[in-house]
């Protein structure tokens, strides 16, 4: 992936005929050369870039076993995901097991490079079929703030072989939203998405009380932890406006 913020057109903003009304701008094709430079991961796993594993792009990951990164200051990005927009992973899943997870971690302290915490991670969990969103506190303490399961959702889980958005959004006011939608559809639109969850539904805690997340606390970052049988093609990942109410 290119070092460089998207203003500066070294991470490219063309779209693909995409939803209209919906500005999205790309983190797009990855860069053998540079992965190493922009990311702070620990692996015992594979990451490759695959020339065909883009969606609307050309080049993507491959996952293979367990794999963990994600943005940090030095990275070359200037900007770190926000309150007020959506990221989105466009990803295929090839296999896994049943007891396997997939982890998007977005929004938390981007200058944290030893540790997850403090973020919000959404949550792909095959052995209980749930999409969920948790927050971790600086003292790695995990809530669950928005889960399908308090909204209240009955849907098709995931198949392997097809291509969906997952995406996580920080609400201005504290708490998320999160969504996921097969690629080719309207996303981030909530009528267009297989499973819409919002924090607010949840009768416990809706994130805001986790130290260092909350909408005034800073950008985050991307990233993603893949389990240990997992393969996995990470297309794309997007910043996403939400469409205009």
């Amino acid at each position: 992936m290119r070092g460089y913020p998207a203003s500066a057109g070294g991470l490219s903003a063309s779209s693909g005929g995409l939803v209209d009304g919906v500005d999205r701008t790309f983190f797009e094709n990855f860069d053998e050369d540079r992965m190493a430079a922009y990311y702070e991961r620990s692996t015992l796993g594979e990451t490759t870039i695959v020339d065909d594993a883009g969606y609307y792009t050309a080049g993507g990951l491959r996952l293979e076993g367990f794999n963990f990164m994600w943005t940090v200051p030095g990275s070359g990005f200037e900007r770190y995901p926000d309150t007020g927009e959506w990221i989105i992973f466009v990803m295929t899943i090839d296999s896994w097991e049943n007891v396997d997870q997939i982890w998007f971690p977005v929004f938390g302290d981007p200058s944290n490079e030893g540790d997850r915490d403090p973020s919000y991670e959404m949550h792909l969990i095959n052995s209980g079929e749930t999409f969920r969103i948790q927050s971790r506190d600086n003292s790695d303490n995990k809530v669950d703030v928005a889960t399908d399961a308090e909204s209240d959702q009955t849907y098709d889980w995931f198949s392997t072989g097809v291509t969906y958005a997952v995406g996580i959004y920080r609400k201005p006011g504290g708490g998320v939203l999160g969504g996921v939608w097969h690629a080719n559809s309207n996303y981030p639109l909530e009528s267009e998405a297989i499973v819409y969850i919002d924090s607010a539904d949840h009768p416990y805690d809706n994130g805001s009380s986790i130290d260092g997340i909350g909408p005034n606390d800073g950008p985050g970052r991307w990233g993603y932890r893949s389990g240990e049988h997992v393969s996995l093609r990470i297309h794309e990942v997007e910043r996403v406006e939400p469409p205009e109410s």
